[in-house]
């Protein structure tokens, strides 16, 4: 197994920095996050200071662990271990050759070629780390919009997935038009679950599908934003296969919601990350504090149906 670090260096309105592989090396002309390997005995953080130093000229000042990745080239294993960084010390200049370029990560798929193990990386720039889901019966509804104001006033790093399936019709309704008048003018996106789905009634951005409604579903359903609950290889793939924008996968802990499931535990939690190429969203038993977790196991976040609303 081959460590290396990757820098995704964070620039003016959301752009990222991407790099092209100098003449000479393996997948030359792809692009990539600038990086490289890590020596023997040497921290990532610092691998990851020398390596940007030695290909960009740049001194990193501000860097954190993001998602790590693990990826099966046809010349060897490796792991990634991505940073974000959003401060350093002088201009990037492609030292060795390299083409440079800022890319905006919903425009992501414009540049091409892309080297594999970036996609899904590059996908989970554009979503939020948290991803709430609701809990009219137990929180309440008037507490629950009371929360959302709350979260939307700190600004939260979040969207929404609207999933009462015994809430009454007319309150149903209500909750999702009360829910798109406080997050629309934030830009935050509301999504509603397959199981309550009403066509040409919700003003939302998209559509989460049940783990059944997946596997029934041959193409893409007609929304802005599709998520997907997978519990397994098979779920995985038929995202994939649909085009989904991310998946949430679980249960990693034991939870409530569902408590005759067999959580993942972390292990088998992230050998399914790995087999994604779509971004991934822990869910089972997570709180806000998991979210560092989750990412060192390859998720792009943490989504969270008690946790989102007791501020756990």
């Amino acid at each position: 197994m081959i460590e290396v670090v990757a820098g995704i260096l964070r620039g003016k309105a959301g752009h990222y920095l991407m790099a092209s592989r100098p003449r000479g090396k393996v997948y030359s002309g792809f692009w990539e996050f600038p990086g490289g390997k890590i020596e023997p005995g040497e921290k990532a953080i610092d691998a990851l200071r020398r390596e940007l130093k030695e290909e960009l000229g740049v001194d990193v000042v501000d860097a954190n662990p993001w998602i790590v990745r693990e990826h099966v080239y046809s010349h060897a294993r490796v792991l990634i271990r991505f940073f974000i960084v959003d401060s350093w010390n002088g201009s990037p200049s492609g030292l060795e050759g390299q083409d440079l370029t800022w890319v905006d990560p919903n425009k992501f798929s414009q540049l091409s070629p892309l080297l594999e193990p970036n996609i899904p990386v590059m996908k989970a720039l554009s979503l939020p780390s948290f991803y709430y889901v609701t809990n009219v019966l137990e929180v309440g509804f008037n507490q629950t919009l009371q929360t959302l104001h709350q979260l939307v006033k700190r600004k939260d790093d979040f969207f929404i997935q609207v999933r009462e399936k015994t809430l009454p019709e007319d309150e149903l309704l209500s909750l999702i038009e009360s829910m798109v008048e406080i997050c629309e003018p934030r830009g935050i996106p509301v999504l509603v679950n397959s199981d309550i789905e009403r066509p040409n009634k919700l003003r939302v951005d998209g559509i989460h599908l049940t783990s059944k409604r997946l596997q029934s579903v041959i193409e893409r359903p007609s929304y802005r934003i599709v998520g997907a609950s997978c519990h397994d290889l098979s779920d995985i793939r038929k995202a994939a296969l649909i085009r989904a924008d991310f998946i949430v996968l679980g249960p990693v802990k034991d939870t409530l919601t569902h408590p005759g499931a067999v959580s993942f535990g972390w292990d088998t939690f992230s050998a399914l990350c790995q087999s994604s190429n779509l971004p991934v969203y822990g869910l089972g038993g997570l709180v806000r504090s998991d979210l560092s977790q989750c990412w060192s196991n390859g998720a792009a976040g943490v989504a969270m149906m008690r946790g989102a609303w007791t501020g756990e």
